[in-house]
């Protein structure tokens, strides 16, 4: 039997006989009339038996995956050349290709599909993932989190508080006193350090596990105001207790799993993308959670008996940076917030007020 044929079309490549796993160079060979198509091995010259074009079966190339031929009577033959499709013959693969690739009006039904599908992972997929994290996540592992993200500001931003054990006193114990009011099923090993934080201004932020960060220059600047100060800690507090630092954390992450799974390797354009999504992801969230924040700091000074107002004068004060829209922010305006406290006092008893 000949190997080849006048004007046939020969592709190198490697054959695998039926049942093994050992490579052998070989070639495909398909004859001028594109009906037939055969194997021929390099190692021992064999001419495996002639098949119909249209009985086997063509895998195609995806990404950088090589293309799969496999006749009927189980040899396998693949191959990186890229014109496999085409050299296979214009009339079943090509015209195959030349339909899927076409475009049809069911491809805006793919489309609206694929948004549709991006819509319902951002909207219930990622969340659902982040809260399954959060919940899965061990205490000590928080506490971790907290030991190692403090050691790191210490090392980067942060300088000892200027601040003397008699001057930190009565914030401490305003600190002790809501911790006193909250719910049991809420508690946190909370502990609050001060730190001298040059360029953050007067400011207070929360870890994980209960950390709380204030710095020296929001002493400085609010100290004489304990309410103030109150609503500020009761606000960090109310991050530590809704665990919005970890569901950030975790969005963040479940949004790059989620396109892993999807697309596999994430290349340098994804990568972009995926990274100006997580920013915008931080800044719907990150809002979100400051007024959920915001609200837990006025109930929890309500129950302590702390005046609610003291958080109003701190976002007054804040009111001059405050940009002309929230749209870049990841924290509402101070004016948004202020009428927020405004409505929640409002609510209020009369003599509660």
């Amino acid at each position: 039997m000949s190997s080849s044929e006048p004007n046939a079309h020969v592709i190198s490549g490697q054959a695998f006989a039926p049942g093994t796993s050992h490579a052998h160079p070989a070639q495909l060979h398909l004859n001028a009339s594109r009906t037939l198509v055969w194997i021929v091995t390099h190692d021992d010259g064999r001419i495996n038996e002639r098949h119909q074009l249209k009985r086997i079966d063509l895998e195609p190339q995806l990404g950088r995956l090589e293309a799969r031929i496999t006749f009927p009577d189980g040899w396998l033959f693949i191959t990186n050349d890229t014109t496999v499709f085409d050299r296979l013959g214009s009339d079943r693969f090509s015209h195959f290709r030349h339909k899927i690739q076409a475009f049809s009006p069911r491809l805006i039904g793919v489309f609206a599909g694929c948004i549709l599908g991006i819509i319902a992972i951002w909207k219930y997929l990622i969340p659902v993932l982040a809260t399954v994290a959060v919940w899965m996540t061990p205490p000590a592992a928080v506490q971790a989190i907290d030991t190692a993200s403090l050691r790191s500001i210490d090392l980067t931003i942060a300088n000892p508080s200027r601040l003397t054990p008699e001057d930190t006193q009565k914030y401490i114990a305003v600190f002790e006193t809501l911790t006193d009011h909250i719910p049991q099923q809420q508690k946190f090993t909370f502990n609050m350090v001060f730190r001298d934080i040059p360029g953050v201004g007067p400011n207070a932020f929360a870890l994980p596990g209960g950390t709380m960060v204030l710095t020296d220059a929001l002493i400085d600047e609010f100290g004489q105001d304990l309410d103030l100060i109150a609503g500020v800690i009761g606000h960090e507090i109310g991050h530590v207790v809704d665990q919005h630092g970890l569901n950030l954390l975790y969005r963040s992450l479940s949004l790059y799993i989620v396109a892993s799974l999807f697309a596999g390797d994430i290349g340098p354009i994804l990568d972009e993308i995926m990274l100006e999504g997580q920013t915008v992801l931080t800044l719907v969230f990150s809002k979100r959670y400051e007024a959920d924040a915001d609200q837990f700091a006025l109930d929890l000074l309500v129950k302590s008996g702390m005046d609610p107002t003291g958080l109003r004068r701190f976002f007054e004060a804040l009111e001059k940076y405050d940009l002309p829209s929230d749209l870049l922010s990841s924290h509402p305006l101070s004016s948004d917030r202020i009428k927020a406290i405004d409505a929640f006092m409002a609510q209020l008893p009369a003599g509660s007020r």
